[in-house]
């Protein structure tokens, strides 16, 4: 049950994000004074529950296939969009408030309050640009993308070692670089960065699979089609198959 409801909120995250945002701001803009908070505070504890829960969900071992982009790519994770929901609503509520607290002269909050409500709808901005934004690793025929909320990493197949990268465990894989002057990074991606982030795979699974490219170079043209995933899954789960020693 919970699967298929984050799976749709992934699919239909765009819509969520729009709809809430414009739900909220009309809510706030035409007759803040009838905000119904009993209401929002419930859909805020609902998101803060689906969001722990989408955090803390096991990560599949699996991939999913586009073919527009010619990658192999993790699941978005639909615990970023139920906190970019909650947040929004919890600026509502604020706003709410402050329009409860409105003396009858019409003076609005104090400065105080200002501010405060300026920095939440600052960082609710930020939170929906993040789960409007695809992030997250892809796999493509030329190498690596890891996009994450600071920045864009392209790592080249050429710019790996072979063997890696080695299992291990948390959310992350960290890589090990052969030829480190061809990795590129885009905005404030840190200099030294060696590891991707597996938040939406299983990272064992996700390093199998990089670690496989690495070693079979000749399978990566291929890499973005329904055909080439199915022969990766029959390759990976055999135990006579191409599966590098690293990972036996």
């Amino acid at each position: 049950m919970l699967a298929r409801i984050f799976t749709g909120t992934t699919r239909y995250r765009r819509q969520i994000i729009v709809t809430t945002t414009l739900l909220a701001a009309s809510m706030v803009w035409l007759c803040p004074r009838l905000v119904p908070l009993g209401s929002l505070v419930l859909v805020v504890v609902a998101c803060a529950v689906l969001a722990t829960l989408a955090w803390v969900w096991s990560r599949p071992a699996a991939l999913t296939v586009d073919p527009r982009r010619r990658a192999f790519r993790a699941f978005p994770n639909a615990g970023s969009v139920y906190l970019a929901v909650e947040m929004v609503f919890v600026s509502a509520m604020g706003i709410g408030i402050a329009g409860y607290e409105r003396s009858p002269t019409g003076h609005g909050p104090d400065q105080f309050g200002t501010v405060l409500l300026a920095v939440t709808v600052l960082a609710v901005g930020l939170l929906l640009v993040l789960a409007w934004r695809e992030t997250g690793l892809e796999v493509r025929p030329d190498g690596l993308i890891d996009r994450n909320p600071l920045g864009t990493l392209a790592v080249p197949w050429e710019a790996l070692a072979p063997g890696y990268p080695q299992p291990s465990p948390g959310k992350s894989l960290v890589l090990a670089y052969a030829r480190p002057e061809l990795v590129c990074r885009r905005h404030i991606a840190s200099r030294r960065k060696l590891a991707v982030q597996a938040l939406n795979a299983d990272p064992r699974y996700l390093g199998t699979v990089i670690a496989h490219y690495v070693a079979y170079p000749q399978y990566r043209a291929a890499i973005g089609t329904q055909a080439e995933y199915d022969r990766l899954r029959r390759a990976l789960n055999d135990p006579a198959g191409p599966l590098p020693a690293t990972w036996r």
